[in-house]
């Protein structure tokens, strides 16, 4: 179980990537490149705890998988909580492929951050991707307020 989990997992720093059958299986908010690999990850550390999964038993578990504010539909809107430059490379990979797939696609993101991430980095990486910012001021203590953030667009 867990135990057995958590005595192979600190070994591992790379795994073989997934097979194509596992990485369409990935649910939609997990896929590209990032989730690619630790959807690979995870499915590497449970083969070596010993745990006896069919490749058709993986490709559900991948389906079902959830990262809430990951690629997250909801009511009609699209959700990512990209809080450091490496998620928003990831984010901008799929908005990308979404605009290729859809030119006319127009993207609104509400933008939200805590004063200690890196601010400048998210926003320099999806300006040129975003049609239209819209700066909002989460209600928690470590949150940049709206006004600061505009002033700080690249």
């Amino acid at each position: 179980g867990l135990k057995a989990l958590l005595s192979v997992a600190p070994q591992f720093v790379s795994c073989p990537p997934l097979s194509p059958a596992l990485r369409r299986a990935l649910s939609h908010g997990l896929s590209g490149g990032l989730y690619e690999r630790n959807a690979a990850l995870a499915v590497a550390v449970a083969e070596a705890a010993g745990w006896p999964l069919s490749e058709a038993q993986r490709a559900e578990a991948l389906r079902r998988a959830e990262w809430p504010g990951r690629l997250e539909y909801l009511r009609g809107v699209w959700l990512d909580c990209a809080h450091n430059p490496h998620a928003a490379e990831g984010l901008v990979r799929w908005l990308k492929r979404e605009r290729n797939e859809r030119p006319s696609l127009t993207v609104r993101c509400l933008f939200g951050a805590s004063q200690d991430k890196d601010i400048e980095g998210v926003l320099r990486l999806l300006s040129p991707h975003v049609d239209e910012l819209v700066w909002v001021s989460p209600q928690y203590m470590r949150c940049e307020r709206a006004e600061a953030l505009r002033g700080r667009r690249s």
